[in-house]
């Protein structure tokens, strides 16, 4: 049986060299750490084996396309077991294997089994595989003509470019050509039921951002890389995107319910901290004096240093900043809020609470808290007031972000 989580963490050093050599439109389906400084990645294209050479040769890829590779094969070491990449050339038998320790080998043995039924895909798609006039499926940016040995062919409506089946993007123009795998990012043919490349249910990916209308390539994004908008729910235990309809997450493996919220907290908070660092200012704030002679009162000094600890993520410096703003200003609703996401995100629930309840006192329409507030209460088994947050947020912020997120909270919790 192919296990359910082969795509893990790798060591950041790995990761950074794998993740360089990524293409637009390449999705990761395996990533498996091994033994001694190494690692296993597989995408819909190819197969990847990363290894530390050392301190002077540094971190090496070595890459075999999927097409070209015509076995994969598990053997024994002395600490454990190796996976062996079999593909014609010339390169060394060191740059074709993984090591990897025993207690690991279930793992690989299922990644395996997920390999040979992809690279059996990609041979089929290589020969005769390819569209043909039976059923020829066209993609919504390209066209088909014909050759003469009867095959059809796509071609790219932008610019005339000759395609293979498991095009998602034109190779010459970057055009998308056919819809892109919600789960892997590969090419969908039109039509087909099924990903020829992962073989999960056909769930294209949205490749339009709703807020900024600009291109997103990738099902794996969970913000748009050019305004930070949130394309997807997200995981409340890693954050990743969630494949709707999936019980469980697929990069965490928490089970998804009312208990486990899709939120962005951090990643908004941090939209919010930048969009407040950025603001226009009259001087550089670098010290108390500085805002004591601009007659702005020590306590904004302390908040504002506070919220850039919090986008530095010093987030025990930014909560002593935070504290000596609202003991200089106890009634200033906005300092016990910023208070209580630092404690929030620090994982002190219990003083976030306590600040976010504070904040509302204060001020019953502040948005922030009525959402991060009803996040801590939800976790807490208390859906119901979490709820009636909620639904405060969509009455006094209608048409918001933070109301259309309270309104994903809501649907995912049963309560509309």
């Amino acid at each position: 049986m192919v296990q359910d989580n082969l795509v893990q963490f790798l060591p950041s050093d790995l990761n950074s060299a794998l993740q360089q050599t990524i293409s637009p439109g390449e999705a990761t389906l395996i990533s498996l750490p091994g033994a001694m400084g190494e690692a296993l990645a597989v995408t819909n294209s190819r197969i990847a084996v990363v290894k530390d050479k050392g301190p002077t040769e540094g971190i090496e890829v070595f890459s075999y396309p999927l097409v070209k590779v015509t076995d994969v094969e598990l053997g024994t070491s002395a600490t454990g077991g190796m996976l062996i990449i079999k593909s014609p050339g010339k390169a060394a038998d060191e740059k074709r294997t993984v090591y990897f320790s025993s207690y690991d080998r279930a793992k690989f043995e299922s990644a395996t089994e997920k390999i040979k039924e992809l690279v059996s895909v990609a041979e089929t798609a290589a020969n005769g595989g390819r569209i043909s006039t039976a059923a020829a499926p066209v993609a919504v940016n390209s066209t088909a003509s014909a050759s003469s040995s009867g095959i059809q062919k796509l071609v790219c409506s932008s610019c005339g470019c000759e395609l293979d089946a498991h095009n998602a993007f034109c190779p010459s123009c970057g055009a998308n050509v056919q819809d892109i795998c919600q789960v892997c990012s590969g090419a969908i043919p039109a039509g087909a039921n099924y990903c020829p490349s992962c073989g999960s249910e056909a769930k294209t990916v949205a490749l339009t951002c709703p807020a900024c209308g600009k291109r997103v390539n990738s099902s794996v994004m969970s913000y748009c890389p050019h305004c930070g908008t949130s394309l997807s729910p997200k995981c409340a235990s890693c954050g990743a995107a969630i494949i709707i309809g999936w019980p469980r997450c697929r990069y965490c493996g928490r089970e998804i319910g009312s208990e486990n919220m899709y939120r962005g907290m951090y990643a908004q908070r941090q939209r919010e901290l930048e969009e407040q660092a950025n603001a226009p200012s009259p001087v550089d704030k670098t010290s108390e004096e500085a805002y004591v002679e601009e007659k702005q009162s020590p306590a904004d000094f302390h908040n504002a240093k506070g919220a850039e600890l919090f986008e530095d993520d010093k987030i025990n410096e930014a909560i002593d900043e935070f504290r000596s703003a609202v003991a200089l200003e106890p009634n200033n609703y906005s300092y016990h809020c910023n208070l209580a996401a630092a404690y929030d995100e620090a994982g002190q629930s219990d003083d976030a609470r306590r600040e976010y309840e504070r904040t509302l006192e204060l001020n019953p329409n502040e948005t922030t808290a009525l959402l991060y507030l009803g996040y801590l209460l939800n976790e807490q088994e208390d859906s119901e007031r979490a709820a009636s947050l909620w639904k405060r947020v969509i009455e006094v912020a209608p048409g918001t972000p933070e109301a259309e997120e309270a309104q994903q909270n809501l649907s995912a919790q049963g309560s509309l």
